[in-house]
């Protein structure tokens, strides 16, 4: 595909969400205690929960702020998800009133809670809650000075099952409150710096006994509690609406996601084939309690065969795709969904903008320096900023597959990381394009008696690092890279290396893990397994008997880890080690990657 100038022009109406103290606003909010909405949506009338026979569906009135706090009303246990015991007991009453008592110091305090409407329309149902710490008791720490704002707020899903009924709360906002710190704050024991929790699980025993029917086809659920062999899954219904991302100004189609009549949750067993790569919190999925938006696929025995989490974009806004972006330029101005950005602060060099495309998750703007030289600056829709330059000419690529671009300079030919892969000796390059994994080079010639004369000379190609740029993608925002990147990476892969990456890419990674004065080359390792440790050690001991080595990192699947080293074009010195628990350990010995073509990855398992 050549670069070209194109368009693109969609209409969007941008939803308004805000928060502070750790919770979101609610739209519209609740006026008292009893939970009677505002904004003009007409209560309906309560109705006690009724008993179902075995097989009916167990429906609740859900519709309306109050008939949540009636379907609330009762003890619940406040569940400790690293242990699985019973944190303390929140006492509910119908007209959302509540009192909290700590097991661990029978501290206890009181508050409302009540409900109202965040993304939810005036005619849906609630989609928010609010609590408010009206007594604070010995909940909170003598000595805590309070700032006056003691509440928080979030999303709510609450579920009836044969295990019991159950209640999740997730604070949503822009800082920590007085619940996620002191009041349910069950990682308050924890010595990790920030030892705050911001969502909770509640259980009471009152429940529904009869079974539900498992749902057949592709369909979105709320993942509860997991086992052994399946997961107990609650069908939601979906809601979506245009909105964008504040902060990159991207626009995509933004989701919520509400109960059905029957809040039932069903025992599906996942497929010993299915593929779980699509779960990016694996660590809370092997927990026990999941407590993820699930897309699935299962047939009418309650059989999934794949399953992923759906992604959150922000303040549990779920992304479900992104709506093309409006952009267009003008001089040295180049507008992406009504932002200006003067491209002389980018390209100082250029004088004219000469076209735009979009690729993927890029617009590629060609800005012009001379008949022979340009400047291509990458705009990425998810970060909302420039990530990436080409100095050249004649940028091609295959599909939309920008890893196998190549582009020319003067009669230099490179591939899209800028490693050379070949040049023209005599006469002028004017045209390149592939077929295949040949990049033909169309060039003219003045012969010795004045005639032109043209001529295709022939280079083969094989790109080899799409992996560098997911992951790039994936760092930028684009959470759908990581799934594409471990499908495509071999069975059992545990990291991907890359050898000097884009240094646009390791700024935005953690400072090197290994650092030594005088290193030439920047070698990075990016998980691709739950679980895993990294470091790096000589190969050969010192006089001690000892090979250094580095402290051990984190590496959860997705995260990454810098060394900075020299790369030997002799025998390798060093070695990076991938460390899971249960499992061998990983070596890859710190060398030249080769191949047939230039070469900056390689999956190791």
């Amino acid at each position: 595909m050549k670069r070209m100038t194109a368009a693109a022009v969609c209409l969007i109406s941008c939803m308004i969400m805000s928060g502070c103290g750790g919770g979101a606003v609610l739209q519209d909010d609740t006026a008292d205690i009893a939970g009677e909405l505002g904004g003009g949506a007409e209560e309906k009338t309560d109705e006690e929960p009724s008993e179902e026979p075995a097989g009916e569906p167990v429906s609740f009135d859900l519709s309306t702020a109050s008939g949540i706090s009636t379907f609330l009303e009762g003890e619940w246990e406040l569940i400790d998800r690293k242990d699985g015991k019973d944190f303390g007991t929140l006492s509910l009453e119908k007209d959302g009133s509540f009192t909290f008592k700590r097991h661990s110091d029978n501290a206890q305090g009181a508050g409302v809670m009540t409900f109202g409407r965040n993304l939810a329309t005036a005619d849906e149902e609630p989609d928010t809650f609010r609590l408010e710490l009206s007594d604070a008791g010995g909940l909170i720490p003598e000595g805590v000075e309070l700032y006056g704002d003691e509440g928080t707020g979030g999303m709510f899903h609450v579920c009836s099952s044969k295990e019991g009924d159950f209640l999740y709360l997730k604070e949503i906002g822009n800082g920590d409150s007085v619940f996620s710190m002191y009041v349910f704050n069950t990682d308050a024991d924890s010595d990790e710096i920030g030892n705050w929790s911001y969502d909770w699980l509640f259980r009471r025993d009152a429940g529904s006994a009869a079974d539900r029917e498992p749902e057949e086809g592709t369909f979105y659920a709320w993942a509860w509690k997991s086992a052994s062999d399946g997961v107990w899954l609650q069908p939601m219904e979906e809601h979506e609406f245009e909105t964008n991302d504040d902060y990159s100004n991207r626009k995509f189609m933004g989701g919520r996601f509400s109960e059905t009549d029957d809040i039932r949750p069903v025992y599906y067993k996942i497929n010993d084939r299915a593929v779980l790569d699509g779960i990016s919190d694996r660590a809370a999925w092997d927990s026990g309690y999941p407590l993820m938006m699930c897309e699935l696929t299962a047939d009418k025995e309650g059989t999934v065969s794949h399953i992923s989490e759906v992604d959150i974009a922000l303040y549990n806004v779920y992304d479900m795709g992104g709506l093309d972006p409006e952009y267009s330029y003008e001089g040295m101005t180049f507008t992406v969904n009504g932002a200006d950005y003067d491209m002389r602060s980018y390209a100082e060099a250029a004088n004219a903008i000469t076209g735009c495309e979009r690729v993927g998750d890029w617009l590629i703007v060609d800005c012009h320096i001379n008949p022979n030289a340009g400047v291509y600056e990458f705009f990425n829709i998810y970060s909302g900023d420039f990530e990436y330059e080409i100095a050249g000419a004649l940028l091609t690529w295959k599909g939309d597959d920008l890893s196998t671009a190549v582009y020319a300079y003067y009669n230099e030919i490179f591939d899209f990381w800028g490693h050379r892969i070949g040049s023209i000796e005599n006469g002028e390059l004017y045209d390149l394009s592939i077929d295949g994994n040949t990049v033909n080079a169309e060039c003219w010639i003045v012969d010795e008696i004045g005639r032109e004369k043209e001529f295709t000379e022939k280079f083969e190609y094989e790109p080899c690092d799409l992996a560098v740029l997911s992951y790039y993608e994936y760092m930028l925002g684009d959470r759908q890279k990581l799934r594409e990147l471990m499908e495509g990476s071999p069975a059992g892969s545990v990291a991907l290396i890359m050898v000097n990456p884009p240094e646009r890419m390791t700024e935005r990674m953690p400072k090197a893990l290994y650092q030594s004065e005088g290193e030439l080359d920047r070698v990075v390792a990016a998980g691709l397994a739950d679980g895993a440790e990294v470091f790096i050690e000589d190969m050969e001991p010192d006089a001690s008997g000892k090979a250094e080595r580095s402290e051990p990192c984190n590496l959860s699947k997705g995260s990454s880890w810098v060394f900075d080293v020299t790369v030997p074009e002799g025998m390798p010195r060093q070695q990076i080690v991938v460390r899971i628990p249960g499992k061998k350990d990983v070596f890859w010995p710190v060398w030249i990657l080769s191949g047939k073509n230039p070469q900056i990855s390689t999956f190791i398992k």
